[in-house]
């Protein structure tokens, strides 16, 4: 009797650590959680970009209406800040320069300051990621020299046609 007591005792301690250390784990994570969304509003405090610039209205409508060069030579004129990297960027990215591109992107990911600038940059930056992994090029290499010899009509001297005799 006395060791089924003993195990009972030990066993309804080992459920109260049991609870205990649950509940201080979700305390834990219910801090972090905390701590990410604190952070998140004073970097979107801190964040300078100001949609509404005029210059960068400009930038916008080249970049929409396919025109890369001129926008970059427009950005090339302005004071750099998240929103020039990121229309930059894309202008690289719509001119298939996509080092270039990518170079920009990482920039705001890692300097930027604001959240929507950062997680869009993050996305078109695994997007291109993804896209060079899978890239291959294998070409048709030099069709001239590779169709002189028996093929088509005019054939050239290959051993690729019928012999009539």
């Amino acid at each position: 009797m006395k060791c089924e007591m003993n195990r009972s005792v030990l066993t309804r301690t080992s459920l109260i650590a049991c609870a205990l250390a649950l509940w201080s784990a979700s305390c834990v994570d219910l801090q972090a959680e905390a701590k990410g969304k604190a952070q998140a509003k004073k970097n979107q405090q801190q964040s300078s970009v100001n949609y509404n610039d005029p210059a960068i209205k400009e930038v916008k409508a080249a970049y929409d209406q396919g025109r890369w060069k001129d926008a970059l030579k427009k950005i090339a004129t302005m004071k750099p800040t998240e929103l020039t990297h990121y229309y930059t960027g894309l202008c690289y990215q719509g001119q298939n320069q996509l080092a270039k591109a990518a170079s920009e992107f990482q920039w705001i990911v890692m300097y930027g300051k604001d959240a929507r600038l950062k997680y869009n940059s993050q996305v078109i930056l695994n997007s291109l990621q993804a896209y060079s992994t899978r890239r291959t090029y294998q070409g048709q290499g030099n069709l001239f020299a590779r169709t002189s010899v028996g093929y088509g009509r005019s054939g050239g001297g290959g051993g690729g046609g019928v012999r009539r005799g």
